[in-house]
């Protein structure tokens, strides 16, 4: 099992915060993301997880997929290179790493305890390469609608554009095979 979603109210509440509180020195586009997932959580907005398993992980937006949408970009950049993707969830006990490995045209979906001891276990399972960028590429774009949608001033500041540009860079570049081999 691999699931990622959001679910989002059919009504979102419009969230206004000032975007001009960030400090250059002191923030980064992560600050802007951590008040949107603030503002998507209160606005209820819920994060499901379950991966490797058939039981729901205790996941929140507020922390968990302010963690796992920070990765997120990375983690389609590798897998658009055909190279080991990695999503950390060390927040709040769950503390997981989940490797997503190509292999044989398919992703080895591995879940193992980020912090090993003498009883981490490692669960694996074989999924389609194209079931789980389906679920990753739909988060990212249901995260950005959802964001755009409840904190309009937050995601207009230019951290978060620039950010969210190069993520749907990457959801895009998933989505479309290669023109340049394809026309060769």
């Amino acid at each position: 099992m691999f699931e990622l979603k959001l679910t989002v109210p059919g009504i979102l509440p419009r969230v206004e915060r000032d975007q001009s509180k960030y400090d250059p020195e002191l923030d980064n586009f992560g600050s802007v993301l951590r008040d949107i997932c603030e503002d998507l959580e209160t606005a209820g907005v819920e994060f499901v997880a379950r991966v490797c398993s058939e039981m729901y992980w205790p996941v929140t937006v507020r922390t968990d997929l302010l963690v796992v949408i920070e990765q997120l970009g990375d983690t389609l950049a590798s897998l658009a290179q055909e190279q080991v993707g990695k999503l950390e969830f060390y927040e709040q006990g769950i503390e997981q790493v989940v490797l997503l490995i190509p292999r044989n045209g398919e992703l080895l979906v591995q879940c193992s305890d980020l912090i090993t001891g003498t009883t981490s276990q490692t669960e694996s399972i074989s999924m389609s390469r194209e079931l789980v960028l389906k679920e990753l590429t739909d988060l990212a774009d249901d995260f950005l609608r959802a964001s755009r949608a409840c904190c309009e001033q937050l995601t207009s500041h230019p951290w978060f554009v620039e950010w969210a540009t190069g993520l749907q860079q990457q959801v895009e570049k998933l989505r479309r095979p290669n023109l340049s081999s394809a026309q060769q």
